[in-house]
């Protein structure tokens, strides 16, 4: 099934309003969430605090009787991800 640009684009563009609509309905700050703004951090939270992933995975592929043809391989991939934040007294840093 074809569809014409401009059909498409106003799709899109309708969508983007609705979403802005509601977005900003939604943006309104009532009194207890200025008091819950007010809570201070424990102190046992405040300082360097660190962590990481660390991932690695094998995969091995073997054809036998494979008429068509193709080829074994191995493979193997890995992933490392390491967090490191600070929190002080009233600002938190997340370095990633």
């Amino acid at each position: 099934m074809y569809l014409p640009n401009y059909l498409i684009k106003y799709f899109f563009l309708t969508l983007f309003c609705i979403k802005l609509c509601l977005s900003y309905s939604f943006a309104q700050v009532i009194e207890k969430e200025k008091d819950l703004r007010k809570v201070t951090i424990d102190s046992s939270l405040i300082g360097w605090k660190t962590g990481g992933l660390f991932n690695i995975t094998f995969s091995q592929v073997t054809f036998t009787n494979w008429a068509s043809g193709g080829e074994n391989s191995f493979s193997a991939n890995g992933l490392v991800n390491i967090l490191q934040s600070i929190i002080k007294s009233d600002i938190a840093l997340i370095i990633v």
